[in-house]
């Protein structure tokens, strides 16, 4: 350590330390200070004021508390009355620039960003799908002024760390949402606010800049499902094949038809255009005034009338066409009925014009006359409906059920069936269970240890056959309630 210089009490003794020369003298003894520290607005000094003495580089000597370099005592002796200190063009100027970037500085924060990104993923065990969990995914970010940035440009950054600014954009107005929290914020990680506005984001910074300078960092917490709505659709197609088509959208394409439905839809518009109506779209009008509308159908099928003949829209469409849509269909002939097999239809002309008009008549009056009848009974109350129904249909009695004797050997051949048993199971079972005279209406009161030790079935085909043994019982007394 060099040795520390004595103060300086006379005008031709060495320079003491920077306290002496810039404070004591000038209080105390001014007629010894220098004259360019009496007016500090005008003088020059060897350092800045605003920083310590300690470590302040003079012409590449580290000048330590107390201590001048040889250099510079030269100098300032030399120049006592010069306003600029040797080896600095501009001393002042530099001295302020120097404070002032350092105010600047200190006056910025900076926070590292810790993003979590948070998705749900759907899970699957033995029964099929299971109860979705949320998966998280955390990444470090990058340490920025965060008390200086907006809404949206703490989004793009947040996005940034995961990838994912090109995906998603921050909304104009709020979103997408996401929550934010640091050492000393009331609530903790799992009560962190959500930050949805502008003015959320504005209460947040104000806690923030609270907190103490030992706070450097923050975690974000961003939900993929919250970012569905933010999606950024003018981004061009992703490269991942599977994560988005590579052919576009499925937007309808002159070349996605074929020659015959282009021809098709050609000739539908020129229909149109030849019979327009102001009541309806579009009409054919007969020449008595009468309008058969158009409909999508009629159209599709008279275009498809006009590819293969060579008629033109405005005649007017086909008469099978015409005829089909007004339902001018020529009704269908009775069936000849007789008591001796069909009785041929007499001749038209004669005595049989008779016949056919009243066969007509009785072909159209049938469907009137049976929507009167079902309305008829539409109005009975329903017990006398079901009565009705009942007398004119015979019950449908199912099959019968088993003699008491066989109500076991039943049971067990229905079990065996619905479990795919062979006959040597099936047959041991039922010598097991007859040689203690079970029953299937005891069998599904007992144990299923004791059903496995009788029948030597494994444990589950034995808990199978206790429920079986009490459904089948079920059936078979409701069977003999019906019948009784």
């Amino acid at each position: 350590m060099p040795p520390k210089r004595a103060n300086r009490w006379s005008h031709d003794g060495q320079p003491g330390s920077y306290f002496h020369e810039l404070v004591v003298l000038p209080t105390l003894a001014p007629q010894l200070a220098r004259p360019e520290y009496l007016d500090p607005n005008s003088g020059t000094f060897p350092f800045p004021l605003s920083q310590p003495r300690s470590q302040q580089p003079e012409h590449g000597t580290t000048v330590t508390h107390g201590q001048i370099s040889d250099h510079d005592a030269v100098g300032t002796a030399d120049n006592a009355g010069n306003t600029e200190a040797p080896g600095n063009s501009g001393p002042a100027d530099e001295a302020e620039s120097l404070a002032d970037g350092s105010t600047e500085a200190d006056s910025v924060r900076e926070f590292y960003l810790n993003v979590v990104i948070e998705r749900i993923e759907q899970t699957y065990n033995t029964r099929g799908p299971g109860k979705p969990k949320t998966v998280t995914e955390s990444k470090p970010g990058p340490k920025l002024p965060v008390l200086e940035l907006s809404r949206s440009a703490i989004i793009e950054s947040i996005l940034e760390v995961h990838g994912l600014q090109e995906r998603y954009l921050p909304g104009p107005i709020s979103g997408p949402p996401f929550r934010l929290t640091f050492k000393g914020l009331a609530g903790g990680a799992r009560g962190a606010p959500t930050i949805r506005h502008d003015d959320d984001w504005s209460n947040l910074k104000g806690q923030l800049a609270k907190t103490k300078p030992a706070v450097d960092s923050i975690q974000v917490v961003l939900a993929l499902k919250d970012l569905e709505p933010f999606k950024n659709h003018k981004r061009p197609l992703s490269p991942d094949p599977i994560e988005e088509s590579v052919h576009g959208t499925h937007v309808p394409s002159v070349h996605g038809y074929s020659d015959t439905q282009r021809v098709l839809a050609v000739k539908i518009n020129k229909i149109k255009a030849a019979w327009p109506c102001l009541k309806h779209g579009h009409c054919y009008i007969e020449s008595d005034g009468q309008h058969v509308t158009l409909t999508r159908f009629r159209l599709n099928s008279w275009g498809t009338s006009l590819l293969t003949d060579a008629f033109s829209a405005a005649d007017g469409p086909p008469e099978v066409l015409l005829s089909e849509w007004k339902g001018k269909m020529q009704p269908a002939a009775p069936k000849p009925r007789g008591m001796h097999g069909p009785i041929a239809v007499p001749p038209a002309g004669g005595s049989g014009d008779v016949s056919d008009l009243g066969s007509l008549f009785t072909a159209c009056a049938t469907p009137f006359l049976k929507s009167l009848a079902n309305a008829a009974i539409a109005s009975f109350t329903p017990t006398a409906t079901a009565a009705l129904a009942s007398a004119r249909e015979p019950e449908r009695l199912s099959s019968p059920p088993p003699a008491i004797e066989d109500v076991l050997a039943a049971c067990m051949n229905a079990f065996a069936v619905a479990r795919t048993l062979s006959n040597d199971v099936l047959n041991r079972a039922v010598d097991g269970l007859d040689e203690v005279c079970y029953t299937p209406d005891i069998m599904g009161e007992v144990t299923a240890e004791r059903l496995q030790s009788l029948t030597g079935l494994p444990e589950g085909h034995a808990i199978a056959l206790r429920k079986f043994a009490r459904e089948w019982c079920g059936k078979i007394d409701a069977k003999r309630a019906r019948r009784k």
